[in-house]
């Protein structure tokens, strides 16, 4: 949501060798302005990536472990809208999302939204490991999916109630999942529209409806890094 010195070449050689480091480790999956700049030469493809986004007249990308700050651009009208809501509050945000570096001035591209907080230990912390999580309030709850189990956790079964995938469906950018136990199941989707948790001041990148236990739970949901 631009009588050159040989100074200034230098300054601008040592610029480019960094800024083509942090393309070659975003490839490598590791890895601002409102849309519509330049990125004629972006691959085809996105990696999840993750660092800080810095707000203001135009956005800014800074990817974990690097001092180089990269333009950020929206991939759509979507990406766009949830760039200005978070733009809404002006200053740096921890983000995670899918995005690729190309254009002939280097830019990231943001082509979906997976987590966005302020109050968060951003880079200091790990990436999320599991595929998916799903969070709700009043009452808190919480859904795990790390290859075939799925995990739901509440304050009252903090060590959590585990379940055996048993269907699995992507229905375009989101998720349909049945998973069971002896002693029941668990149904979840996961639609792929923003959802933002006002309580945690945090914005998602999935809508999340969770059936268990004959009652029907709402929250937002984020993707992490395991294989989809």
């Amino acid at each position: 949501m631009i009588s050159v010195h040989r100074s200034s070449l230098r300054a601008s050689a040592a610029r480019f060798v960094a800024v083509g480091a942090l393309v070659l480790s975003v490839a490598c999956g590791q890895a601002g302005s409102p849309a519509g700049g330049n990125t004629a030469d972006a691959p085809d493809t996105a990696n999840f990536v993750r660092g800080t986004m810095v707000t203001g007249e135009t956005w800014q990308f800074r990817a974990c472990d690097r001092d180089i700050e990269l333009p950020l651009h929206a991939a759509d009208i979507v990406v766009r809208n949830v760039l200005d809501e978070l733009s809404a509050g002006g200053g740096e945000l921890y983000v995670e999302f899918n995005g690729r570096v190309g254009g002939r001035v280097p830019a990231m591209t943001m082509t979906r939204l997976h987590y966005a907080a302020r109050d968060t230990a951003g880079c200091g912390a790990d990436a999320l490991a599991e595929e998916y999580r799903a969070q709700g309030n009043e009452p808190f709850w919480s859904v795990t999916v790390e290859a075939e189990t799925v995990t739901w956790r509440t304050p009252e079964q903090i060590d959590g109630v585990e379940f055996t995938l048993a269907m699995r469906e992507l229905v375009g950018d989101g998720l349909l999942l049945r998973a069971e136990n002896v002693d029941g199941q668990l149904e979840a989707s996961f639609a792929a529209t923003a959802c933002r948790d006002t309580m945690a001041d945090a914005w998602f990148g999935y809508t999340v409806q969770v059936q268990y236990e004959g009652e029907v739970f709402y929250g937002c949901g984020r993707r992490g890094r395991g294989p989809r």
